[in-house]
């Protein structure tokens, strides 16, 4: 979990998720994903490797940036995930105002292999 005032930088590495495992960004904070990063499931834990995704978390209902989680995904990759990237609570299946409308920016980056790449909440 990525709280408000954090910016959490990834590049040029991989990182490994277990089974219903993911990165949640609360309103307010920043995930940086770049570098030519990964994302993707922990194979060798066995199971069900498709791990959660990225959660970008925010307050619909705020015009105020500091009221929305922020996703920056430029040359990275997120693989065997259940959904990609969603902008919503869905560890706790909330949809609500004060739950979704996370900000998400996308270039040249690739989702491979996910069961849903992008899943977007719109109230």
């Amino acid at each position: 979990m990525i709280t408000s005032g954090v910016i959490f930088n990834v590049g040029d590495a991989e990182l490994l998720f277990a089974s219903g495992k993911g990165i949640v960004v609360l309103p307010g904070a920043i995930l940086d994903i770049g570098g030519y990063a990964s994302l993707l499931s922990n194979h060798t834990l066995g199971g069900n490797t498709d791990w959660h995704g990225v959660e970008v978390r925010g307050i619909s209902t705020s015009s105020n940036p500091a009221s929305q989680g922020r996703l920056e995904f430029k040359n990275g990759n997120i693989s065997n995930a259940e959904v990609g990237v969603s902008n919503y609570n869905r560890f706790q299946n909330i949809l609500g105002a004060s739950t979704s409308g996370g900000i998400i920016q996308i270039s040249d980056a690739t989702m491979s292999n996910c069961k849903q790449h992008l899943q977007i909440a719109i109230l």
